[in-house]
């Protein structure tokens, strides 16, 4: 059998072919190797400013001359800064890399309206201690008013202070092992659960809650700041009930002058209103 004849046409483009073929194989890897190289590089210098500072933490901190001369609080809005100062027990002269971070915020977070802390250092001697305070979704009522932002956690309600949040009862606290209180978790779901589908439906409904009541047999009562009506529901069908809810009053606004004192929603298609 004759072998087929390769013209010089075909013989160039094959060539070509290959050409193109070994350009893309090349650009392909190019980029991976570039990215290994990276983060090979990024991982030595890491590992290196790692062991720098193990090596010489030491050192700086018998260093005399690095010490605090300033203290300066940061974030806080309510705690007063001259209580935060007092509880970091950190004073001038203090070595500005000898003192113990950890045990610094432990202190701090006795405040149960401090929920987070960071603490930042200069080589000028100033030490800054910048505090995320906790931000309140509700006033509990456990014997005394209390304060409880989304985790649960509680503090006690200032003196002369005014807060524009729903008063909730019904509910348990518990004390943590850091003698802070806080609301039980299987009531925090059942409360974020409730004013989550109230905002779905209307958040300046939710925002008009003035009370709210859990009961032990699965009800829950809610007053509201603009009307003098008293709103009891389960919390079985809670989104069917809510929406049922915003509906009646609804009809109720349509009615000009006419105020209804109580609504039952404890069934979630029916409405008893009186």
């Amino acid at each position: 059998m004759a072998k087929k004849r390769i013209g010089a046409n075909q013989r160039l483009r094959s060539f070509e072919n290959r050409k193109k073929r070994k350009a893309k194989a090349k650009s392909i890897k190019r980029p991976v190797f570039t990215g290994l190289a990276i983060f090979c590089f990024v991982i030595v210098l890491g590992s290196l400013i790692g062991y720098g500072v193990n090596m010489y933490m030491p050192k700086l901190k018998k260093i005399k001359f690095l010490t605090v001369r300033k203290v300066k609080v940061k974030g806080n809005e309510k705690v007063p800064t001259d209580q935060i100062v007092s509880l970091a027990s950190i004073n001038k002269g203090d070595p500005l890399f000898g003192l113990n971070s950890k045990k610094v915020k432990v202190r701090l977070q006795q405040i149960p309206q401090i929920g987070k802390v960071s603490i930042h250092r200069s080589f000028t001697g100033a030490l800054t201690l910048e505090v995320l305070e906790r931000k309140p979704i509700a006033l509990v009522n456990l014997g005394t008013i209390q304060l409880m932002d989304k985790t649960g956690t509680l503090w006690p309600l200032q003196k002369n202070s005014y807060w524009s949040l729903p008063l909730i009862s019904g509910v348990q606290d518990t004390l943590m092992h850091s003698s802070i209180r806080k609301v039980k978790k299987d009531y925090i779901k059942r409360i974020t659960k409730l004013l989550g589908e109230i905002a779905k439906e209307d958040v300046m409904v939710q925002k008009d809650i003035s009370q709210i009541c859990f009961e032990q047999d699965g009800m829950v009562s809610l007053k509201f700041g603009s009307k003098r009506t008293l709103v009891r529901l389960s919390e079985k069908n809670i989104g069917p009930a809510i929406k049922n809810v915003m509906q009646v009053f609804k009809t109720v606004d349509a009615q000009k002058g006419y105020q209804p004192h109580y609504i039952n929603m404890c069934y979630s298609d029916l409405a008893f209103v009186k």
